[in-house]
């Protein structure tokens, strides 16, 4: 937190841009999880293209929709840890309307706070949280 503080009496500019990139995250990483509650159950109607960064789908058909239920709760959880209860409950609703074109300042800073926690849980960028990592047997094991 000092850090911040110190960042944004040097640079107003640069904290502005940082401040940008926090909403972003935010709307980016709810924009997804809105397609993957619409849609959850049915994994062959999303559109892992657009999640995954253009690459499609990265698993197998009988376990598609389980990286997208672990996202979902992580996001929910993220949510949680962020924002309080009366604070869910008022701008819940707003906060997941990714396609708004008004904003208030309160909600910039709400969005600036979850942006941020999505990036510290790796939720963003979205197309990484979904990426698989594989690693090589071990010379002894080939």
């Amino acid at each position: 937190m000092q850090i911040r503080k110190q960042a944004a009496s040097l640079d107003p500019v640069r904290t502005e841009q940082i401040r940008e990139m926090e909403r972003k995250a935010c709307r980016d990483v709810l924009e997804v999880y809105n397609q993957t509650k619409s849609v959850t159950g049915s994994a062959g109607a999303i559109d892992y293209g657009k999640i995954t960064g253009g690459r499609g789908a990265m698993f197998s058909d009988a376990g598609k929709s389980l990286p997208l239920l672990d996202f979902c709760v992580d996001v929910e959880n993220a949510l949680s840890n962020t924002l309080g209860p009366e604070e869910l409950t008022l701008h819940l609703e707003t906060l997941l309307d990714t396609e708004r074109t008004v904003t208030t300042e309160e909600v910039q800073h709400i969005e600036e706070r979850i942006g941020r926690k999505f990036k510290a849980y790796g939720l963003h960028p979205v197309h990484l949280y979904f990426v698989t990592v594989k690693k090589a047997l071990p010379r002894d094991r080939v």
